[in-house]
C-alpha cells in the first residue's frame, strides 16, 4: 500500500470543502452546521497563512483523507478525516500514525498532543487508541485522547 502525507496546498481548497460537508463528517463535527464556500475560504486561507502542521494523505497517488494540527495553549490539537470512498480501510489509524512522525520533526523538548472524539465516533476513538493515546472524558459526550511525545 503506497500510502504517504503531503503538505496541503492552495490547490486542496474545493477538496476539503468536499470533504467537509460529508454527511458523516458534519454528524461527528462538533458543528453541524454545512459551511458554505465563501466561509471556507477565508478559513482556509487563514489556516494556511498560520504555517501548521497540515497534511493530505495519499493512497497510490489519490487523496485519501486531511489531518491537521491545530497549536492551543495545551499542545496540538488534532483534527482528521477520511473520504468517504476510503473509509473502512484503517487509514485513520494511519493517518494519525503518519502525523505524529511529522510532527515530531518539528525541534522540541517534548510535544504533546490531543484529540476530541465524539463518544458516538467509535470508529475514530478506535484510531487514536490504536496509537497509544490516553482516553478520558472530556465531559457527558466527550472523549478526549491525550499523548506526549518525546
Amino acid at each position: 500500500m503506497d500510502l504517504h502525507l503531503r503538505p496541503v496546498s492552495i490547490a486542496d481548497c474545493e477538496l476539503l470543502f468536499g470533504w467537509l460537508n460529508e454527511p458523516e463528517v458534519r454528524k461527528n463535527s462538533f458543528n453541524h452546521q454545512m459551511v458554505d464556500f465563501e466561509s471556507h475560504q477565508i478559513w482556509f486561507q487563514k489556516k494556511i497563512n498560520e504555517g501548521l502542521p497540515w497534511y493530505i494523505l495519499e493512497l497510490s497517488g489519490q487523496p485519501s483523507g486531511v489531518i491537521r494540527f491545530d497549536l492551543s495553549e495545551n499542545g496540538f490539537k488534532i483534527n482528521f478525516s477520511i473520504s468517504a470512498s476510503q473509509r473502512g480501510k484503517g487509514l485513520g489509524k494511519e493517518i494519525i500514525r503518519l502525523g505524529l512522525s511529522e510532527i515530531t520533526r518539528i525541534p522540541h523538548n517534548s510535544i504533546f498532543v490531543f484529540g476530541l472524539v465524539k463518544k458516538q465516533n467509535i470508529a475514530s476513538a478506535k484510531c487514536f487508541l490504536s496509537n497509544q493515546f490516553l482516553q478520558n472524558d472530556y465531559d457527558q459526550n466527550t472523549y478526549i485522547f491525550q499523548k506526549k511525545l518525546g
